[in-house]
């Protein structure tokens, strides 16, 4: 699977932003805040052999460009990318279907900002996303 998406989201006018000693000029061709301009998404998975018990095993990417934080484009979260990886089997039981899986994200603990507050009047505009996580789990249908 491959997805990637250009967004070229710019004001069209310049307008002023906020009053008094706030107050901002907004250039016309700034980007929008909070929204990077590339964004790339890949997987490959792939259902192993009978002697592997027929296990499925991904590996995906997300990938993106800066996103500015405010309307001025005063500053921004750097682009970054993540790489996942994660693994399943399903097997019959008696009556039962059972799917065991496991997931780590972020598998090489890269510190970047996961989202950003758009025009935070703080001036704390950057969250942090998490570090590397890994999850577990076991599905049964009946």
């Amino acid at each position: 699977q491959l997805a990637y998406t250009f967004l070229d989201a710019r004001f069209d006018q310049a307008y002023t932003s906020g009053s008094g000693a706030t107050a901002a000029i907004v250039a016309a061709g700034n980007a929008l805040p909070g929204a990077p301009r590339h964004s790339l998404f890949g997987q490959a998975q792939v259902k192993g052999p009978a002697w592997l018990g027929g296990m499925t095993l991904a590996a995906e990417t997300r990938i993106e460009s800066r996103a500015y934080v405010d309307d001025v484009n005063s500053d921004a979260a750097a682009g970054y990318a993540v790489l996942n990886l994660s693994a399943g089997k399903t097997w019959q039981a008696g009556g039962t279907q059972w799917h065991a899986f496991g997931r780590i994200d972020n598998v090489l603990d890269r510190q970047y900002a996961g989202s950003v507050i758009v025009n935070d009047s703080n001036r704390r505009f950057f969250e942090p996303a998490p570090g590397r996580r890994v999850f577990v789990g076991l599905r049964a249908s009946l």
